[in-house]
């Protein structure tokens, strides 16, 4: 069967004028604030997106599991989350951003130390970005891929 990939927003870049290296940013719409880290130059959203939109839905259909993990989102849905002066990063904002850590380290350096299975090998979370698992939800509405 084929799948429908669907986009899991977990961090979204902007270039801030003044550059901090952890803050954080409130989303007009709904009040969330969400933990900011800024590497090499880009801000990202530290925490997957927890914005309802149509195309979005928690894991499992579990309203908690937004509270824990964020929000899948299918392609336009994700264009559409976004909040004002943020975006999906490109593919050259994701180079940039694993460019400045050890290849065969950089899964490690970015992803949580918690919510992966275990053993969670290599996860350090040395610089707050905190890679979480969240799943995917296929075109059949089935979930997996949560680690």
């Amino acid at each position: 069967m084929k799948k429908l990939t669907l986009l899991l927003i977990l961090f979204l870049p902007v270039t801030l004028l003044k550059a901090q290296e952890k803050g954080t940013f409130t989303d007009s719409r709904n009040g969330t604030v969400y933990p900011t880290i800024t590497l090499a130059g880009q801000t990202w959203i530290a925490e997957n997106l927890n914005y309802p939109v149509p195309g979005s839905w928690c894991y499992e259909d579990e309203e908690d599991n937004c509270v824990n993990y964020g929000r899948l989102y299918d392609w336009p849905a994700a264009k559409t989350a976004c909040p004002a002066g943020w975006h999906l990063p490109s593919d050259a904002e994701w180079k940039k951003l694993i460019s400045h850590f050890p290849v065969d380290r950089v899964g490690g350096i970015l992803k949580s130390t918690e919510y992966w299975e275990r053993p969670n090998t290599g996860a350090i979370d040395s610089i707050g970005f905190a890679a979480i698992p969240a799943g995917s939800r296929d075109v059949d509405t089935t979930y997996s891929d949560r680690c």
